[in-house]
């Protein structure tokens, strides 16, 4: 109710006088409040930080890796992941998180698990991460060429 009797009385004020001398004389009645309104507005303005995107390449970066050949795959593996040429969708993403035991009720995007994501990389062997740089799991082959070798290896088993 006061906050409506208020409403109305600046408005019959603003319209009469004009909203900048409305409010340079609210300023001149209480100064010590507006320098506070102002200070505080401006502090809160500059504590603000742009929120960026979760990144898989600052995410492998963040990992402590102690092994250099296992964190240039993962570095590999990262740059494929932010071109979506390695689980190039949210269901790949979840497949991929589901069989390292993750809880995936609650992911909607791919970017919101990234760092998930690379922190069961991690903790794979660096053969296996070879493999599945290689391999493309978890996402489209890199070329055709990888399944016309596996077309080859399993012609060449029937023949032994």
């Amino acid at each position: 109710m006061q906050k409506e009797t208020l409403r109305k009385f600046l408005s019959t004020l603003i319209d009469d006088c004009g909203y900048d001398t409305v409010r340079q004389s609210l300023e001149d009645c209480v100064p010590t409040l507006a320098a506070t309104h102002t200070s505080r507005d401006s502090s809160v303005k500059r504590s603000r930080k742009p929120r960026t995107r979760p990144n898989a390449v600052t995410a492998v970066e963040s990992l402590a890796l102690p092994d250099e050949e296992k964190k240039n795959i993962m570095m590999v593996l990262a740059r494929k992941y932010e071109e979506k040429m390695f689980m190039p969708n949210v269901n790949h993403v979840r497949a991929f998180l589901e069989k390292e035991g993750e809880d995936i009720s609650r992911i909607k995007s791919r970017q919101q698990v990234v760092s998930i994501v690379f922190k069961c990389l991690a903790d794979w062997e660096t053969q296996k991460l070879r493999e599945l740089n290689t391999r493309g799991l978890y996402g489209p082959s890199k070329s055709l060429s990888v399944i016309a070798n596996e077309i080859e290896n399993v012609g060449q088993q029937s023949h032994l």
